[in-house]
């Protein structure tokens, strides 16, 4: 009775402290009334005055920020177009030598959604049975039941791929092209000489990775800075060492839903949002239950140029005040305390409270946490703060792309558990030989 009573007691103590802490969290990021921005034809939304400091002290800079941005997307989009063409055609050539007439290979991540910023992008697919609802939900539960059916299968695949001259042969890094068939969503990696990897996804009937491209694509579709917080975010990561998803930290995903999240957020973000909550709103393009086929059909179509009917922003910030007003807001969120919920456009209190450090992110396709790296939660509080004191100096506003400042923050988290961590998961995983063990923690379903 003792022990039951203090548990008790605990738990209450936990819900009033944390309720406190959600509100003064809110407050703290939406409360007090902002001055205007100097800039022509910013916002003039409800905004903490660390901000407004920055931005009344530095306005030229952020100015210049968002003139970088503009430019450097038109220069990805030129440079990366032929990329971008070529990717899809290997695509199609590997799709009409392994795929049968009732299947093909649809593209996910930055291949659909057109988010290539540099040659580090890998091609992304995922297998899909063009069949009736019911032979294609029967046909996926044969192959995610049955072992030695989707190792034969697989393998298969594979040797009609690394078998034919003209998308494999001699182009191949043998040593690194892998069946692995015992994954959570079995993959098959084409690794080529040239760096680049082709790795074809067997998702399960839900379908996950093709309904979250489908989300980013109609983002990208509902505003453009959304792509240019975006590629800014994604520079700062990988400039700060944050950005590994193979290393147990950030993938592509986890950043796009952070961005996704603050340009949405309805509980003091921005007082006049730059996104919808695209579940809400287009429920009907971006929901669970749309049908597969019809998201299928959506990926398929391009997505430059296009804008997302029913939705018009009357947010005025550029893509530089955005960038710098999205490091102050997560500077002062509880990540340890709220979780991030993109069918809610609003902050929520952790669902897993024993997680201690794990940042929890949650997108509309599964209830369970996407951000699964056990110290994801701690590098992202270290590097914000640290980007965040750097603004306040005047640092890190217009360095983009390169962000020198960012060696600091690299020497001084040198020993962090999170740095140190990541060197010993792969020294450790290597040492057991198993190299499916080692992938699949770090290649399903992330980089989307």
């Amino acid at each position: 009775m003792l022990n039951l009573r203090i548990l008790r007691r605990f738990r209450l103590l936990y819900r009033l402290n944390f309720n406190k802490k959600l509100h003064i969290t809110q407050q703290r990021i939406g409360s007090s009334k902002s001055a205007k921005s100097k800039s022509s034809g910013n916002d003039t939304s409800t905004s903490r005055p660390s901000f407004e400091e920055i931005n009344s002290r530095y306005a030229q800079k952020i100015v210049r920020l968002g003139e970088l941005l503009n430019e450097a997307q038109q220069n990805y989009r030129n440079n990366n177009a032929k990329r971008l063409l070529e990717m899809r055609d290997l695509v199609s050539r590997i799709e009409k030598k392994a795929c049968s007439a009732n299947s093909r290979l649809v593209p996910i991540g930055s291949l659909s959604n057109s988010f290539v910023f540099d040659s580090s992008s890998d091609v992304d697919v995922c297998f899909f049975p063009l069949l009736a609802r019911e032979l294609r939900a029967e046909f996926n539960a044969d192959f995610h039941q049955n072992l030695s059916f989707r190792e034969r299968f697989m393998r298969i695949m594979f040797e009609r791929i690394v078998g034919d001259e003209e998308i494999g042969g001699n182009d191949l890094n043998m040593d690194e092209c892998m069946v692995l068939y015992r994954a959570r969503v079995p993959i098959l990696v084409i690794k080529y000489k040239n760096g680049l990897s082709v790795d074809v996804q067997f998702p399960s009937d839900s379908y996950q990775a093709m309904r979250n491209t489908n989300l980013v694509r109609h983002y990208a579709m509902a505003d453009r800075r959304f792509g240019l917080v975006y590629m800014w975010l994604r520079t700062l990561f990988r400039s700060l060492g944050i950005m590994r998803s193979k290393e147990g930290l950030f993938s592509s995903y986890h950043i796009l839903c952070l961005v996704a999240h603050f340009l949405q957020c309805t509980s003091g973000a921005l007082s006049k949002t730059v996104l919808p909550v695209l579940i809400r709103s287009h429920a009907h393009l971006v929901g669970p239950d749309v049908d597969i086929d019809k998201v299928v059909e959506m990926l398929g179509q391009p997505v430059e140029g296009r804008t997302l009917q029913g939705w018009c922003s009357e947010n005025r910030m550029n893509a530089g005040e955005l960038a710098v007003r999205l490091i102050d807001y997560y500077a002062n969120m509880d990540i340890f305390r709220c979780a991030i919920s993109l069918d809610k456009g609003t902050l929520e209190r952790k669902k897993q409270p024993s997680s201690e450090n794990w940042l929890q992110i949650f997108d509309p396709y599964s209830k369970a946490n996407v951000c699964k790296r056990r110290d994801a939660g701690d590098a992202f509080q270290h590097a914000i703060n640290f980007v965040f004191h750097k603004m306040q100096d005047g640092l890190l506003l217009d360095s983009f792309p390169r962000f020198p400042e960012a060696s600091e923050f690299m020497l001084k988290s040198e020993w962090t558990r999170w740095r140190f961590q990541k060197v010993k998961y792969r020294r450790d995983e290597a040492n057991e030989g198993n190299k499916d063990s080692f992938l699949i923690a770090h290649l399903n379903n992330e980089d989307v």
